[in-house]
């Protein structure tokens, strides 16, 4: 599994894939942290991944959804005010 720590985000707005890299107590400092963000309501939650690829398929995952809601926004206000009949 990805992610530590899983969290109800509520909206989110972005993905980021690159985040600044921060030493975690008690590991060296020098270890490459896999590290994602989601841009929400709340702010930045940041999120650990095992691995880099599994990151890589998170920020992706999370890129495709917002492009398709995107693209449904696009498409209902598009024929919102179609009217038939």
């Amino acid at each position: 599994m990805c992610l530590s720590v899983w969290l109800v985000v509520g909206v989110v707005y972005g993905v980021y894939s690159e985040l600044p890299t921060w030493a975690e107590p008690g590991k060296d400092s020098m270890e490459e942290t896999c590290c994602f963000g989601l841009s929400t309501a709340q702010g930045l939650v940041e999120f650990e991944c095992e691995s880099s690829a599994s990151k890589q398929k998170w920020v992706d995952d999370v890129q495709n959804l917002l492009r398709q809601v995107a693209l449904q926004d696009q498409v209902g206000n598009k024929l919102g005010p179609l009217k038939l009949g």
